[in-house]
């Protein structure tokens, strides 16, 4: 790994002094920064030379199967993910600090943390284990690292096995809180959410059919459907699957034959509701529950009916941003005290500690649900950017999140 022509490059001289030095932290280190700068051939000498000093690190082998993952050598990745955690499937995590922090175990799988948690529990703050249940050997002697609180990553309904011996397991040699239960989870599947929120009033949950995937060929899509008596229009979507990945508005059974879904286990057939504004667009408001209670996260509108914030353009229009600060500000005063009053009532039914809401408000005062669930995204902005007026929302969150933790983490 010679320096590059040029200015000289720090990292490639740090790496050839840790190889001289045989020093496979400092080598991942410099892998770590490769990856970061999308560097992947260099970030791949890196920690294979870490892991010929190395061969055990766990993290080597991590960051080389992301490599491999984002470089399109899935099998490759696959093998490393394998070696990885064959004999480490519980991972501490921790900075240098002279004061104890509180430890947080990490439920999730491989590669499947459906609760992005950098922000909401950073290094800075706790000591983390990440305990990976798909590789989890409950009789090879492992004991859990010691930790205060439980907090459950797998936040996606729809790749939860129910039920789940290995998180059992994993309760009964904790003993310590959990916060976002697996069966509060698997409850906020699309086709379950209208039974789980029913008897809220001023809201309204559109009716779900999850048609699994021996039915869901396009040749029978239709038929399963026009057997169980759904009215189009209909939104069609894979099961697992967010961002409108893969999604068809479908005015006429013709369309589902016509559109390649992705692969998944199921596919999910909601009914269309316009819920267009007055003034021809659409809004999408988004809050966060956060033991229990609503925060308000951000407000998109757009001119289509499938709405997401990076697309609906916001920054680029001050009277949508205006909006977007009148909502944050004051959500209660926006939405009208019948609406506000159901989004509480939503997050006690819901019962999760961490979970999200995407809604928009109907022009009766109705609050639509489109989904609830607690793989919802949370992060800073740009300090400089359009949106920055978000992060002292944002900020509200993460500190609610932290004062939730620290409460179940003195919990004896």
């Amino acid at each position: 790994m010679a320096p590059r022509d040029g200015p000289e490059d720090n990292l490639a001289k740090l790496a050839i002094s840790a190889m001289r030095n045989r020093d496979a932290p400092v080598l991942l280190f410099v892998a770590n920064q490769l990856f970061a700068r999308r560097d992947f051939k260099r970030a791949e000498i890196a920690l294979q030379a870490a892991l010929a000093i190395d061969p055990q690190s766990t993290m080597a082998r991590e960051v080389l199967a992301a490599v491999y993952q984002v470089t399109g050598r899935l099998e490759e990745a696959r093998q490393q993910s394998e070696l990885a955690y064959a004999s480490c499937w519980c991972i501490v995590d921790k900075l240098p600090s002279l004061a104890r922090k509180p430890s947080v175990l990490l439920a999730m799988n491989r590669g499947s943390e459906h609760i992005p948690s950098t922000h909401l529990l950073p290094l800075e703050r706790y000591d983390k284990v990440r305990c990976l249940l798909d590789c989890a050997k409950w009789d090879d002697g492992t004991e859990l690292p010691a930790h205060d609180v439980i907090f459950n990553l797998l936040g996606e309904p729809d790749s939860l096995v129910e039920p789940d011996p290995s998180f059992d397991e994993l309760l009964r040699r904790s003993g310590r809180p959990l916060l976002n239960t697996p069966r509060a989870v698997r409850e906020t599947r699309r086709d379950r959410l209208a039974a789980r929120l029913r008897g809220i009033e001023s809201i309204e949950v559109p009716e779900v059919h999850r048609i699994e995937a021996e039915h869901a060929a396009p040749a029978r899509l239709a038929e399963e459907l026009g057997r169980r008596g759904a009215r189009y229009p209909l939104l069609v979507r894979p099961a697992g699957m967010h961002g409108g990945r893969g999604v068809l508005l479908a005015t006429e059974p013709s369309q589902l034959s016509q559109h390649s879904f992705p692969a998944a286990s199921a596919l999910y057939a909601t009914a269309y509701r316009d819920y267009r504004s007055a003034d021809g667009y659409y809004r999408k408001y988004r809050a966060i529950f956060v033991d229990r209670k609503p925060l308000p996260y951000h407000l998109a509108i757009s001119p289509q009916w499938l709405v997401h914030y990076f697309s609906a353009e916001m920054g680029a229009a001050a009277a949508k941003l205006e909006e977007e600060r009148r909502f944050l500000e004051a959500p209660r005063a926006v939405l009208g005290e019948r609406a506000y009053r159901a989004l509480e009532e939503i997050g006690e039914r819901l019962a999760l500690d961490y979970a999200g809401i995407d809604f928009s408000l109907l022009p009766d005062g109705t609050l639509l649900v489109f989904e609830a669930n607690a793989t919802m995204l949370v992060h800073p902005e740009d300090a400089g950017g359009e949106t920055a007026h978000k992060n002292v929302h944002v900020e509200a969150i993460l500190q609610a999140v932290f004062a939730m933790v620290e409460r179940r983490a003195t919990r004896k």
